[in-house]
């Protein structure tokens, strides 16, 4: 090899290893994250149920109040890491969330389909990017 090229290879072979320790660290922090939403999600879950338990006749708050249909749509998949159509549709209703819609699914489908943060990833089913939301 060329002495003029040396430089420039150890150069290339630096870079090469700084994005290579800078994917690992993205994909950890992925993780976390995608734990971290679950975690949120089975916790929230709990405290509704417990909730519902001990106070059945008070009135459930919605944690989606004041949102739009779609910033609702997004809310659920972030916390939930992954969600089905029919999985948003539940936790709209269980958050009280009104539908005026007599397709909830078609609905669910067009607030989510140019979503930051959310990825179709098989007919019906969204996945949480990890991404900031729009």
């Amino acid at each position: 090899m060329n002495d003029s090229l040396a430089p420039l290879e150890q150069s290339v072979r630096f870079y090469e290893e700084q994005l290579k320790m800078a994917q690992e660290v993205f994909d950890r922090a992925q993780a976390n994250l995608h734990l971290a939403q679950r975690n949120l999600a089975l916790a929230r879950s709990f405290f509704d149920m417990e909730k519902r338990r001990l106070q059945p006749d008070a009135v459930p708050d919605s944690r989606l109040a004041g949102m739009t249909f779609r910033e609702a749509c997004i809310t659920i998949v972030m916390e939930k890491g992954r969600a089905s159509s029919d999985d948003i549709a539940r936790e709209l209703a269980a958050a009280n969330y009104e539908l005026h819609t007599q397709f909830p699914r078609r609905a669910i489908h067009a607030a989510l389909i140019h979503a930051r943060g959310v990825l179709k990833v098989a007919p019906g089913i969204y996945e949480a990017t990890g991404s900031v939301p729009s």
